[in-house]
Parts: structure tokens; sequence; C-alpha cells
């Protein structure tokens, strides 16, 4: 199971990663985040898409600020929740949207959010009730020097 929530994650945003490295503060593009103990981390950087990784590789946080290409988050949560299978996105208090999807056995929740041409795709993938407090550490940790992207992460705090 590990390893296909791994591959889920990785697959996902098409990914070809080099090696995995350690760190207790990570900068995967234009955001910054506090990483656990023992968790691994990996950017790619033509899908902008940082990930940090669980001891095991049971559980995945993934982050992306992409371009909007004109549409707004309720727009780009549907897009995606339909290229993933997954429930019909839900709005939240934020301006935000949030699904959740099953792929391959493997449960992703997703949430989107816009500001201006720009937007936040976050991702807690696997067996996420194993790491409840790593998880919120690492939504709490999030920080980017980019105003706009910095409202954006607050959003997930």
């Amino acid at each position: 199971m590990k390893k296909r929530i791994l591959t889920m994650a990785l697959a996902l945003a098409c990914l070809a990663f080099a090696s995995a490295a350690l760190a207790e503060t990570f900068t995967g593009g234009s955001v910054t985040t506090e990483v656990p103990s023992g968790w691994t981390t990996m950017y790619n950087e033509p899908t902008k898409q940082a990930i940090v990784a669980s001891p095991k590789e049971e559980c995945v946080a993934s982050i992306q600020v992409i371009p909007t290409d004109g549409k707004d988050a309720k727009q780009l949560a549907e897009m995606l929740s339909g290229q993933l299978k997954g429930s019909t996105p839900e709005a939240l208090d934020n301006g935000g949207y949030f699904f959740t999807a099953d792929a391959g056995g493997v449960p992703m929740g997703i949430t989107v959010v816009t500001s201006d041409n720009k937007a936040l795709v976050f991702m807690e993938i696997g067996e996420t009730s194993k790491y409840p407090d790593e998880l919120k550490a690492i939504r709490a940790s999030l920080h980017s020097d980019a105003a706009d992207e910095q409202k954006m992460l607050e959003t997930l705090k």
C-alpha cells in the first residue's frame, strides 16, 4: 500500500525525481515548510510540485502553485475532481474548494484555492489518519515570500 501511495502522488504530477533528502526546513519552488523528523522531501521543477512523505511513505503531502489559466477555484477543483473521478467539490469558507478521490485504493483529500492568476493545489494522500499532528504542522508552517501565495497558504492553516 505504501508504494502505491507514493507512486500515486508521483503519477499525478508525472514526476521524475532525483533522490529524496531529509531536512528540517524545505523549500520547494516558492513555498517553504517545516518538515517533521524522519520525513523526506522532493521537488519537481517542471510541475512546480513540492512533496513531503512520511518515513514509510504511507502518507504524502503535496503542494503546487500553478497558473489558473483564467479558471477560478471552483472550475479548477471541478476539473481535477473529474480527472480523478472524485467527489463533488465543496466550497470552503475561505473561498477555496475541497474534494476527495480514491485512486487505485489510495485515498486523497485535495484543496484548491486561487488568487489573481495563481492557484494553490494541496493534496493529502494515503494514510493521513496516522499522521494528523505532522500534517497539521506542515500546513501551519507553509510560507511564501510572494504576498498572493502567502494569502492562499493561510487558507490551509
